[in-house]
């Protein structure tokens, strides 16, 4: 989904939360033996393929497109696309064939699309915004209208938990700014001894003091919210500031487009910019998880990644969703990281006519 807006990003830079966001639930602590020995200081792409497709390639009732979060489906290795449409909510299989990309062949295909059913007619969401396995056999999404996250089981063809975002936090959401990351992280690392569901809002909320105005109400736009939930009740444990930074730059504007779990102690995060006349860029970060002042909030720290140049990089479109996939089998290694564009359903201001995917290598430094 396109937002406009505009940026200059805090390269490193650490933030606690200050005030609740919500009911906490107690996370275990980590034992010395529980602590992760090594650290993900940084990574490395190599550009492999790219894909596209377009709506008249998927045979289906719904219009094909508005890409706006990947998972990754083990068990099938396949992507799962979640598309944040505003009419029928629904999501995509895409198989993957790991060995032809890292020979620089990606053909892309949908095998199966899931129509997300409501749970009843009181609960009914719309605009997915992510997806993410949830840990516990299915996977959950984040959805914005209205906001909240929803378990499914893995076929994506029931509901299982629905859960509305904080209400101290949705209260301050700027509309169409709400959860558009989220990911399942390890446990072990700094939010504790289980897994947790990472969810980051696209923008930082609005300040809990309505008087706050002008500079200091873009600055607060800048601290994008992030919650750590528990991913079978989907309580929050934890709470952190994404540093997203300047939210208006010369590049355009600036929001946090998708994170994708690392390991227990970090994640990437993609960052997405829009300047006027439909010309996007993006920016990517290993974002290292470090535990707060207290046991329930954590910090993070940005570090860049450089993005590759490849074919068509001049022409990218909205560069929205990213995955981290398995390892690559071939003598270079590495993992498989798949990214896609929303293609706003071929909009005329804002969209295009075909949706792109791209694969790189990540190679990971410890």
């Amino acid at each position: 989904m396109v937002k406009v807006f505009m940026m200059n990003d805090l390269v490193r830079t650490v933030m606690t939360t200050t005030g609740a966001l919500a009911l906490l639930v107690a996370r275990p602590p980590l034992t010395a033996a529980q602590t992760p020995a090594a650290v993900t200081k940084g990574a490395t792409l190599e550009f492999l393929a790219r894909g596209s497709i377009t709506a008249a390639d998927v045979d289906d009732r719904w219009l094909f497109g508005g890409i706006s979060g990947l998972a990754w489906d083990a068990a099938n290795n396949a992507l799962i696309a979640m598309s944040d449409a505003k009419d029928q909510a629904r999501a995509y299989t895409i198989p993957i064939d790991v060995a032809a990309i890292a020979s620089g062949s990606f053909a892309v295909s949908v095998s199966a699309t899931h129509h997300l059913p409501q749970k009843d007619g009181n609960v009914n969401p719309r605009d997915a915004e992510a997806i993410t396995p949830d840990g516990e056999g299915g996977f959950a999404i984040a959805f914005e209208a209205p906001p909240m996250f929803v378990r499914f089981n893995d076929k994506l063809s029931q509901q299982l938990l629905v859960k509305p975002a904080p209400e101290e936090l949705s209260k301050r959401l700027i509309p169409n700014r709400a959860v558009e990351s989220f990911t399942l992280t390890p446990g072990g690392g700094p939010l504790g001894v289980a897994p947790s569901l990472l969810a980051i809002t696209e923008w930082g909320p609005e300040p809990t003091n309505r008087n706050v105005t002008g500079a200091d109400r873009l600055k607060a736009r800048g601290r994008c919210a992030a919650l750590a939930l528990d991913p079978a009740t989907l309580a929050v444990r934890a709470k952190g500031i994404y540093p997203l930074g300047r939210i208006f730059t010369t590049k355009g504007g600036k929001s946090l487009a998708e994170i994708a779990s690392i390991d227990s102690t970090s994640f990437l995060a993609l960052e997405r910019f829009i300047a006027p006349g439909a010309i996007y860029n993006a920016e990517l970060f290993v974002v290292t998880i470090a535990a707060g002042d207290t046991a329930d909030e954590f910090t993070l720290l940005k570090t860049p990644v450089k993005l590759p140049s490849f074919p068509g990089i001049e022409h990218l479109g909205n560069l929205e969703a990213m995955a981290i996939g398995p390892e690559i089998p071939d003598a270079k290694g590495g993992r498989l990281l798949l990214m896609a564009t929303d293609n706003n359903f071929a909009d005329e201001k804002f969209g295009r006519p075909n949706t792109d995917f791209l694969a790189f290598r990540l190679i990971l430094q410890k």
